[in-house]
């Protein structure tokens, strides 16, 4: 009598995170991953190309098992099988995430992907599996603009056009599992923002949660990301970095550009004075 394959593990909920560059998705991404239903790794840009273009960048040497090995520890002969096997991509990261959490000696009910360029590829992604969540990270456009890669960083790290961009693409997503979260909600009010997110995914939030997030593990390493900030607990204070004198011109060329101060003013942010 034939015997089905064990299957390790089943995960019952997909979780895509997308949104601007530079709005918390990275805070959100270790907050999910300290949960106890929720298996968040690194940023590995997969659901950014569909996955026939996986298979041609293999093909080239620009390879995706290479970025899975070096973001998830996966094996590249073990990655190439999987994304071979699969139908889509969805089901590629899958196996791929079932991997990672076999490694790292977890069992979770979901997975979550971060790359905030996610939300150009929602519509692609719900049509290979509708039951998928999307979140967007937005925060104050004015912050993000001025957000520089580090304090010695001459160069920005999101233009306006990137910001206009982006906006466009969150704001035209109308799936009924697509949640818009708000930096300023999250820092000032950690907890109720975090448990109407796990409402909405139908989760459970655990307390444990806002103490936890920052604490090391095979899952969170904060040393291979560039958030000197998250070694503390969340604060309010983290908003309004606009307003230093030494981003003037930057903020001008938002308020100027039309575009950018139309979807500043949509999502439910305030003009300065």
């Amino acid at each position: 009598m034939l015997r089905r394959k064990a299957v390790w593990m089943v995960f019952k909920k997909r979780i895509i995170i997308g949104g601007l560059p530079r709005s918390g998705s990275t805070l959100l991404r270790f907050l999910l991953d300290s949960s106890k239903d929720i298996i968040a790794g690194p940023e590995t840009r997969f659901f950014l190309e569909p996955l026939y273009r996986h298979h041609l960048l293999e093909e080239k040497n620009s390879s995706t098992s290479q970025t899975l090995l070096n973001k998830l520890g996966i094996d590249k002969d073990k990655s190439i099988d999987i994304m071979h096997a699969a139908k889509h991509s969805i089901g590629a990261f899958d196996e791929i995430m079932r991997e990672y959490a076999k490694a790292a000696r977890v069992t979770k009910a979901a997975w979550a992907e971060k790359t905030p360029a996610n939300c150009f590829h929602y519509h692609r992604l719900a049509a290979e599996d509708n039951n998928l969540y999307f979140i967007s990270t937005v925060r104050n456009g004015l912050d993000v603009i001025t957000s520089k890669r580090d304090e010695e960083s001459k160069d920005y790290w999101c233009s306006v056009q990137r910001y206009n961009d982006t906006m466009r693409s969150i704001y035209s997503c109308t799936h009924n599992r697509h949640f818009i979260l708000r930096y300023e909600q999250l820092v000032e009010f950690p907890e109720a923002t975090l448990r109407s997110l796990f409402d909405f995914l139908g989760l459970f939030f655990e307390d444990k949660i806002l103490e936890e997030y920052n604490k090391e593990s095979m899952t969170r390493d904060l040393t291979k990301v560039n958030q000197p900030k998250l070694v503390n607990p969340i604060e309010k204070t983290w908003v309004n970095r606009y307003k230093d004198e030494k981003h003037k011109e930057r903020v001008e060329e938002f308020l100027d550009n039309e575009e950018a101060v139309h979807w500043h003013t949509y999502s439910g942010y305030t003009l300065p004075e």
